[in-house]
Formats: structure tokens, sequence, C-alpha cells
């Protein structure tokens, strides 16, 4: 059995990590990020799942596509200077705009697989409870399974 969707998920995984650079490190809190001790994880990734909805393919295979978000925080030290706030988001858009220009470029290193990355949005910028900024990342994965 292929593991294609995991396979998929590991792919933006570590692609996110190389583009990220080593000082991001994965957030073990994914469902609520704001879970996460920002004094623990200054920077921080996650990769989260999203609806998969069927489009026209080919016989003998079929062809999903498939949501995935790409959580991006850092911490916002001086919250109540928001000039350094904002200067936090720009970090953050900037490193987004890395990801999604590598994930266009190698369709995730995995092009058998994937046939597309695209529809991205990113989500306003928000300052979580636990003091990081957050950014979320919304792209599309398009890919196809021959049908065995």
């Amino acid at each position: 059995m292929s593991d294609i969707v995991g396979d998929i998920h590991a792919a933006i995984k570590s692609l996110a990590q190389t583009t990220l650079g080593t000082d991001y490190l994965p957030l073990r809190k994914i469902i609520d990020p704001s879970e996460n001790d920002a004094r623990i994880i200054v920077k921080g990734f996650a990769v989260k799942h999203g609806e998969a909805t069927n489009t026209e393919g080919v016989i003998k295979a079929y062809t999903l596509n498939q949501k995935f978000q790409l959580l991006i925080t850092n911490s916002a030290f001086n919250r109540d200077d928001e000039n350094t706030v904002q200067d936090v988001f720009n970090n953050l858009y900037d490193k987004a705009d890395d990801f999604l220009n590598a994930a266009f470029l190698t369709k995730l290193g995995l092009p058998s697989t994937v046939l597309l990355v695209d529809q991205p949005e990113i989500a306003e910028p928000a300052i979580l409870s636990n003091g990081a900024a957050l950014l979320i990342l919304t792209f599309n994965v398009k890919y196809r399974r021959v049908i065995a």
C-alpha cells in the first residue's frame, strides 16, 4: 500500500525546515498553536491537513486536490512596540514566500506524485496568547493515484 498523503506531508515538513532554516523547530501543539511554550520554541512551524476533494483526472486513476496549512510562528518579544511586531510579521511573510517559491518550483520534491502546488492563501497574522506571532499559509496540492 502506498502512503501518498504521508509522503506529501513529510515532504512539506522537510521543505519547510529547509526554507525556514534550522532555527525554526517543529511545534508540538498543532491544533492550538497558542498552547506551545513560546519560551522554549521561539521560532516554530507545523503542517496541518485540510480537506481533500476529487477533481477530473484520467481513466484508471483518481486525482485529488488536498489543502495543507503551514503554520509559522515567531516570538513577538515586545508586543507593546507595534513597529517591532510589524517587523516580525514581515519576516513571517518573507518565510512563507520562500516556502511557496520552493514548493511551486519543486512540486515538493515529489514530481512523480504531485501534479501541482497552487492556490496559496495567507491569513492575516495574529498574536497568540502565548506571545507568539502566527502566520498561516494555506495551499493546494494536486496529486494523482493510479487505481490498482
